[in-house]
């Protein structure tokens, strides 16, 4: 709150999908977030935490038929968030990519629900530290005042860099202001090849 009146840009990245935890947040905190990352599973916890159980939805990100099977569901869960409050919504999806979307009073204006696929690793090593890194790359991409989907693309392709590590560190040669970004650019140009 105190950060939105100060003319901030809010940016959340949640760690719970319990639902539980979500009906104990207060509607209005929605509206206070401007952009949110939220995994498909805390996207769900907060779509089930504000419907019975008869009509909760219950979607799996290592389903490799997600996106097929499930699209329905994806949308209406979108549609739903945005509905809540949420200005923006970079929703990942693990393997399956993200699922961006933006109501039309959001930092980006309208912005129709639509997917982005992942960009492939080379060598996967763990998954540690890649929502953070999809973070990172979001933040950068608005300091920039890029569009939605090129941020995600450029997200997409900090957090599959980060798959290729161990741990949350980058390799020393790529440590200092900007020293990274020629590897993310290269990787991007990669996965537009692999499409």
């Amino acid at each position: 709150k105190a950060a939105k009146s100060k003319g901030a840009i809010v940016v959340a990245d949640f760690c719970m999908s319990d639902p539980l935890f979500w009906k104990m947040v207060p509607n209005d905190f929605f509206g206070k977030i401007d952009l949110a990352k939220p995994s498909l599973s805390q996207a769900v916890g907060i779509y089930n935490s504000r419907h019975s159980r008869w009509s909760r939805i219950k979607l799996d990100a290592s389903d490799p038929q997600l996106l097929f099977k499930h699209h329905r569901d994806l949308v209406k869960l979108q549609k739903f968030l945005l509905k809540l409050g949420f200005g923006a919504l970079f929703t990942t999806l693990d393997v399956n990519g993200a699922i961006i979307a933006a109501g039309k009073n959001s930092i980006f204006g309208e912005v129709a629900i639509q997917h982005i696929p992942i960009i492939p690793v080379k060598k996967f090593v763990n998954g540690v530290g890649c929502g953070d890194a999809y973070v990172a790359g979001i933040i950068h991409g608005l300091l920039r005042r890029w569009d939605m989907p090129r941020i995600a693309r450029f997200a997409a392709a900090v957090g599959s860099l980060i798959a290729e590590v161990a741990g949350v560190d980058i390799p020393k040669e790529y440590k200092g202001r900007g020293k990274w970004l020629p590897v993310v650019e290269e990787r991007l140009k990669e996965g537009q090849q692999d499409k």
